[in-house]
């Protein structure tokens, strides 16, 4: 059975200002501790579309699957062909934290990382005009406690505050929702150590039931030892770490970084987090399928989760290679036409 989606508009703050507005098509997708993007071709002549209604800046778009919230975020430009063409662009709720800073001092000391994310957004939305009524959701997995000061005079980034933060070992992943596994509108929710399920016994992706499936295997940017240094001006930490196994398979192939952070345990982190990544060479994958059953089905499977990836065909022959869910990318040509792409991104422990 099709399904039935549709693109509401609303003013920023809440009440609607056009429901099921007429598109001719729509791109919307999800990212991984990102905001994700939305794109939607709209017919000039149509009574919907109109700058009142598709006002950039000024309005949320909002897409639904069969009436269940599934993507929100903001519109931000519109790009007119004075013929026949009229495109929108927004982004989820999410990117609007890259245009909001830090206005006060803020200090926490021993804070579970989760609380310190949410206490970001909460100190901003408290700003004149800030507020946007993003909530904290749930807090999923264990909790892992930081050290941070955030000076007025630096102005820190919101966003970039929250992902340092999930960059780190053991950091944390989050999101704002909707999204395919929760309907609820702008629920800040956060995993430890990262969101997902482990689905690949369950859900396989393959030649069979998708339209096109290509993978790149990437050694350029490996890492063998891995070199973090901290912030301090007097002694600052540093951690320097190599793996056995990527030594002997790559020899010696470095990487030296630098963090703000003078704490020990934060140098630690990242270094450790530089090497997971890179010990082992780069396995990206790209499939497109349409809405189904099983593995292809709405839902059966959201960014965060691992799946698995099999391939019988010359040099792409694997079985069961497992990878990690980091965007998926949906895009709609009504009334019937629906399909995804997802990113695939290779598990390493």
């Amino acid at each position: 059975m099709t399904a039935t989606w549709t693109l509401d508009v609303m003013n920023l703050d809440g009440t609607s200002r056009q429901a099921s507005a007429t598109f001719e098509s729509l791109t919307f997708s999800y990212v991984l501790d990102s905001p994700g993007s939305i794109t939607a071709d709209l017919p000039m002549k149509a009574t919907t579309s109109t700058r009142t209604i598709f006002e950039p800046g000024q309005r949320e778009l909002r897409v639904l699957r069969n009436g269940v919230l599934v993507w929100g975020g903001d519109l931000w430009s519109a790009q007119v062909q004075l013929r026949d063409a009229l495109t929108v662009n927004g982004e989820g709720y999410l990117a609007r934290l890259r245009r909001r800073n830090v206005m006060a001092d803020l200090i926490y000391d021993e804070i579970n990382q989760q609380q310190i994310m949410w206490n970001l957004i909460a100190h901003t939305q408290a700003q004149t005009g800030g507020d946007r009524a993003i909530t904290q959701g749930a807090h999923a997995g264990s909790s892992i406690t930081r050290n941070r000061d955030y000076c007025a005079l630096d102005h820190d980034e919101i966003l970039s505050s929250i992902d340092e933060l999930a960059q780190l070992d053991v950091g944390c992943d989050y999101e704002i929702t909707p999204s395919p596994d929760s309907s609820v509108n702008k629920s800040f929710k956060t995993y430890q150590p990262r969101k997902g399920a482990d689905l690949h016994a369950s859900v396989t992706l393959d030649q069979n039931n998708t339209m096109q499936l290509s993978y790149e295997i990437n050694a350029s940017d490996t890492v063998s030892r891995a070199d973090t240094i901290g912030g301090s001006d007097c002694n600052p930490p540093e951690s320097d770490v190599t793996d056995s196994t990527a030594l002997t398979n790559f020899g010696l192939l470095q990487s030296f970084e630098s963090i703000d952070s003078g704490q020990l345990r934060d140098v630690v982190a990242h270094n450790a987090e530089t090497l997971r990544n890179g010990k082992v060479a780069h396995f990206t994958a790209q499939a497109t399928f349409h809405e189904g059953s099983g593995a292809t089905a709405w839902g059966a499977f959201v960014v965060g989760d691992i799946i698995s990836l099999t391939a019988n065909r010359g040099y792409a022959t694997f079985s069961g290679q497992q990878m990690r869910v980091v965007a998926m990318e949906v895009h709609l040509e009504p009334p019937s036409q629906s399909y995804t792409t997802v990113t695939l991104d290779s598990v390493i422990a």
